[in-house]
């Protein structure tokens, strides 16, 4: 009886230590991601910002509002999908 009490208050410890070592490391991954996240949320505002001054830097060229409507819907923004939704835009305002 002594024996397997040995073992089963052994085996306790070392799980109890286990748990804690696996909380501490979901805690350090919890923050991180948060501020991961955090950045990623200020990146994707700096890059909303600078798509929108680039476009209106070159006047009568680029639809602002077509690259922002690009960058909302996760779409690449470069100079092909850009005129090609300028001008499926303009299809439809002929069409109306």
């Amino acid at each position: 009886m002594n024996i397997f009490h040995a073992f089963v208050s052994s085996y306790t410890s070392i799980l109890i230590g286990v748990i804690v070592i696996e909380s501490v490391s979901i805690a350090i991954m919890l923050f991180r991601y948060i501020q991961l996240h955090r950045h990623l949320l200020r990146a994707e505002k700096f890059a909303s910002d600078s798509a929108r001054a680039a476009a209106l830097a070159v006047p009568g060229g680029i639809d602002s509002e077509v690259v922002m409507k690009l960058l909302k819907n996760g779409k690449p923004v470069t100079l092909d999908t850009v005129f090609e939704a300028m001008e499926q835009q303009e299809r439809l305002q002929q069409n109306q």
